[in-house]
């Protein structure tokens, strides 16, 4: 079934804490992730949810008491999962306690969730239908009505705020993202990415840095989480910031060619154009097809007084867009092509 199939991959990544009860615990991790399953199936298999709660109870009973529980970070580390972790309603204060790490309380709270008669399941699944079928106005209206009759439905808001991108809602769908970000257990890194995304396309430049400052904390050896928040200290001329954090992304990827090529054009609107060359020629050897980066080079061999090697570096620029420009074009033309056989073959068959 097909939020069956959505809730997948989650808990990639277990880590297992030194101690004499690590095995309990990737017990607990493991019924966890079985039930976040089982919470989603449908048909609803209320056997499944306990079995899952039950094996989640053994592996915390042979937990040794340690001076203070250990976070859900610490237990289940994905927090770059695509998809997050997110409770239905009726499971929402079991998956805070467990954020909080009030283990055992989060075990009776979870066992009185599985036996909750009715939830949203049946819903979801229809407003997941209406999206794949690319109908998401009407998707939209289902999961609002879901959100308002389950206001704690974590995957509802979730979804809800997927549809409102794909309608170009971008502020509706960051509050959704931010009113899920802070019950997921995993995941939230990519949630608090789209937050930073989505508050950069609103020119809120604070939030947009608030949301990518969040997201590097919980990802810090993420090359790509470095980038884009150079990118929004960038729209914020900040330079320094920007350049450090571009310098982060490349000692952590040295293959990053973006990032060589930002920390060109930074140092060549700074002047240091024998700096900017190195990084420009570093991010025109991982990647020859970042035109940019060889228009800023050819001006950095300019003001150098290396006149044939700026020319060289031009002309390479200049074709470069000559056959990108062509390349869409003939991209066009297909596409175009390919519409026109799709109407013409409605015209000779309407049932199609």
């Amino acid at each position: 079934m097909l939020v069956t199939r959505i809730v997948t991959s989650w808990f990639a990544a277990v880590v297992l804490l030194p101690s004499p009860a690590a095995a309990q615990r990737a017990v607990f991790v493991e019924g966890l992730t079985e039930l976040t399953r089982a919470m989603m199936a449908i048909p609803d298999d209320s056997t499944q949810v306990n079995a899952a709660i039950d094996k989640m109870a053994a592996g915390l009973a042979g937990w040794e008491t340690p001076p203070s529980p250990p976070s859900v970070s610490a237990l289940l580390g994905d927090e770059a999962a695509g998809i997050p972790v997110l409770p239905l309603a009726a499971y929402a204060d079991g998956f805070a306690r467990i954020l909080r790490g009030e283990y055992r309380d989060a075990i009776m709270s979870l066992r009185g969730a599985a036996a909750v008669a009715t939830d949203e399941r049946s819903e979801l699944a229809a407003a997941g239908r209406l999206a794949q079928q690319g109908r998401h106005v009407e998707a939209e209206r289902t999961l609002r009505s879901i959100v308002t009759a389950f206001p704690e439905s974590g995957v509802a808001h979730w979804w809800l705020g997927r549809v409102y991108e794909s309608l170009n809602r971008m502020s509706d769908a960051r509050r959704e993202y931010e009113a899920v970000a802070s019950v997921a257990l995993t995941g939230r890194a990519s949630l608090y990415a789209a937050i930073g995304r989505l508050s950069r396309t609103e020119g809120n430049f604070a939030g947009a840095t608030e949301a990518l400052e969040r997201r590097l904390r919980l990802t810090p050896n993420d090359p790509v989480a470095h980038r884009e928040l150079a990118w929004i200290h960038l729209d914020q001329d900040r330079t320094e910031q920007a350049l450090a954090a571009l310098s982060a992304a490349v000692s952590i990827d040295p293959l990053d060619a973006e990032a060589h090529a930002a920390i060109g054009r930074i140092r060549l609107d700074a002047g240091l154009h024998a700096e900017a060359i190195t990084s420009l020629r570093r991010a025109l050897d991982l990647r020859p097809a970042l035109d940019g980066a060889r228009y800023a080079l050819a001006l950095a061999l300019k003001r150098t007084g290396r006149a044939d090697e700026a020319a060289r570096e031009l002309e390479l620029f200049e074709r470069q867009r000559r056959e990108a420009t062509e390349e869409r074009r003939r991209t066009m033309a297909a596409a175009a092509r390919t519409e026109g056989q799709r109407e013409e073959a409605a015209r000779q068959d309407p049932a199609r």
